[in-house]
């Protein structure tokens, strides 16, 4: 780019890039040299919008997305900025109504602008057209599993789950020492960023995200292993460990006393990661069923999340992923602990100090004003880790009671049948 004339759409790509790899301050640099260089093409105003909303800039995000829905109307970005910051939530009934009444072509652009309008329709407490197009949006995503073949397999992730199981090696000893790791785990939508949000406040302590490296170091090598005959998981570790560790460090990229990674689906590993990693602490996030399964079900999520679109799948993925952490944390008292959502939210000073005990940490009150600095966050939790810890949530379930009867029968069941 030094030796050919400046040109805003390779700033664009840049940016674009930039916001892939997370590195939101170096996008920003890019944007503005397309600015400075008179770019006003969609493009530009779809990165400025996504950009200024992870800076927590919400009246550029909320100008810069009026803009990209002047050039492109159905733009999923620029509706979801005017619903969750702009609050624009009659606006989008209005428009987003008309567009998706009758049919809807599959696109990714429709089903999160389903997803979009639901919410609107539940910001304005109209639960039952929420749960209308919360439902049209997750058919299309049923229809995308099936053509692409991932659809949700119950005998499959209960043998995965038997697998994990066998993944048992001789428990590391209580120390006193501040841990190198601290993993927070659970399923998506329980807590797991803003329990990442409170972890990181400690000076000595960065996060990672929600980073993948450990399940792509790990998944491959353990379905290997599960083929061969009474494996010997420690003997397999005490060789294999270096390995593991040096390839996780590499990509967490952080030289920090502690590291904290917030991948949810990372409790299938606990075992393995108990293996792995010398004083790790591991927090499982748990949930009220029903509460955790709306969140679910009103999120979009990609297709290797097979089980999101459908209240019954939801529901045995969350009672199979209770068994399996009841699991860890009655193997592993000393590295695993259970932290319930709705206790840090009622109490959130005295739940913390306990955790932080946990990790062997010194706990601070003022932890508890991480809402006040702007920090980007890349998941769906991103506006409510910008607003104090509270209570809206839990039993906003009670909402849909009538539309989740199937649910509560599903998950009824599945205890009854594995007393």
């Amino acid at each position: 780019m030094s030796l050919t004339p400046k040109k805003s759409e390779d700033h664009l790509k840049f940016a674009d890039l930039y916001i892939l790899s997370r590195g939101i301050k170096d996008a920003r640099i890019q944007l503005d040299i397309a600015i400075e260089l008179g770019d006003v093409t969609l493009t530009r105003y779809d990165l400025e919008a996504r950009i200024c909303r992870l800076e927590n800039n919400i009246e550029q995000a909320i100008f810069s997305a009026d803009k990209v829905i002047e050039l492109d109307p159905i733009s999923h970005i620029a509706w979801a900025i005017k619903q969750e910051l702009g609050k624009q939530y009659d606006e989008c009934i209005s428009k987003l109504t008309k567009n998706y009444k009758n049919n809807i072509a599959n696109t990714y652009e429709n089903q999160h602008n389903l997803f979009t309008l639901a919410k609107a329709y539940e910001k304005t407490e109209q639960y039952k057209l929420a749960f209308e197009y919360f439902t049209k949006a997750n058919q299309l995503q049923l229809e995308q599993q099936k053509l692409n073949n991932v659809e949700y397999n119950q005998k499959t992730v209960i043998a995965e789950h038997s697998d994990y199981k066998k993944i048992v090696t001789q428990a590391q000893l209580k120390t006193l020492n501040q841990p190198q790791n601290i993993f927070i785990v659970g399923m998506p939508r329980s807590g797991t960023t803003l329990m990442d949000r409170l972890m990181s406040q400690h000076s000595e302590i960065q996060s990672c995200g929600e980073n993948e490296a450990l399940a792509f170091s790990l998944d491959t090598k353990i379905k290997q292993q599960s083929n061969v005959n009474n494996i010997n998981w420690q003997e397999f570790f005490s060789k294999n460990t270096a390995y593991f560790k040096k390839y996780y460090q590499e990509e967490a990229g952080l030289k920090a006393k502690t590291i904290v990674d917030k991948m949810p689906h990372n409790f299938r590993y606990v075992g393995a990661m108990i293996s792995i990693f010398e004083d790790v602490k591991i927090i499982q996030m748990r949930r009220s069923p029903e509460d955790l399964a709306l969140s679910i079900y009103s999120h979009p999520f990609a297709l290797h999340h097979n089980y999101a679109a459908k209240l019954e799948s939801i529901a045995h993925t969350i009672y199979y992923a209770n068994k399996l952490m009841d699991y860890w944390a009655n193997l592993y008292p000393d590295n695993v602990i259970d932290v319930s959502y709705e206790q840090l939210a009622r109490t959130p000073s005295t739940t913390s100090a306990e955790i932080y005990e946990f990790c062997n940490l010194q706990w601070h009150d003022d932890y508890l004003n991480f809402h006040q600095k702007a920090v980007s966050s890349f998941t769906f939790s991103e506006l409510q880790v910008r607003k104090p810890i509270n209570t809206s949530k839990i039993n906003f379930s009670n909402h849909y009671h009538d539309e989740f009867k199937i649910f509560r029968e599903t998950y009824q069941r599945l205890i009854q049948d594995n007393c």
